[in-house]
């Protein structure tokens, strides 16, 4: 088993050598942010909660993560968002074929407020994530799949998302010589 199937899926070696059960994960992420998305480890984003149907991540609000004016950075707000439907690929990936590539072909965000205070975003779209990482895996074929984020402030309304995205994740085996099943 892989390393990155074992820290995305909590099984394995890992699993066993680190204790508490977001100990893996906490580590693929610092691993991410500091070789392969440098920004993020800037933002140090946690995994609150990562599971086959959600993804439920935190952002703390301070001098990193803050504008001008402010409040949370937009370009924070968007790497939240990326980083909460991209983890649930990476997840699904993981079990089915770890050659699925990810990359997102485009982003719309809906600012409702501003954001002044640590934030949550949440992506529940695991099943859709699922099923376009198998077909991609099955045909061969990029695969799209439209994705929701929600983001909320801390101590805001429950009830009202301060922003919500809608990524589409584009999803494609990586094999050089993948034949359709």
């Amino acid at each position: 088993m892989s390393l990155v199937r074992d820290l995305m899926t909590g099984e394995g070696l890992v699993s066993r050598l680190l204790p508490g059960k977001q100990s893996g994960l906490a580590l693929a992420m610092k691993a991410f942010g500091l070789f392969g998305v440098p920004m993020l480890g800037w933002i140090r984003p946690e995994v609150v909660e990562l599971d086959d149907e959600r993804c439920r991540l935190r952002i703390r609000f301070r001098r990193r993560t803050r504008n001008h004016v402010g409040s949370m950075y937009f370009g924070v707000l968007c790497a939240g968002a990326d980083l909460a439907s991209g983890l649930l690929a990476v997840r699904h990936a993981a079990k089915v074929n770890e050659r699925i590539g990810l990359i997102f072909k485009d982003v719309h965000g809906d600012f409702r407020q501003k954001v002044m205070g640590h934030c949550f975003f949440e992506c529940r779209d695991g099943a859709a994530i699922a099923e376009g990482v198998r077909q991609a895996d099955r045909t061969g074929e990029r695969v799209n799949v439209p994705t929701r984020i929600l983001v909320w402030a801390e101590g805001g309304s429950p009830d009202q998302p301060a922003a919500v995205f809608q990524l589409t994740l584009s999803l494609k085996d990586q094999s050089t010589s993948k034949a359709p099943r």
